[in-house]
């Protein structure tokens, strides 16, 4: 029960960050792929 219930939670907080990351990517495209460049050569050194 408690991990169905997590899981629920999980998805919906997935959902509100995609669609953030989606409004913010569309207003404006050059930044995000700036930062999401910069994401991941921060997770390759680590």
């Amino acid at each position: 029960m408690q991990t169905k219930q997590l899981s629920s939670k999980e998805e919906i907080k997935n959902k509100i960050i995609k669609d953030r990351l989606k409004n913010i990517f569309s207003s404006r495209p050059k930044s995000i792929a700036k930062i999401l460049t910069h994401i991941i050569k921060r997770q390759k050194n680590v």
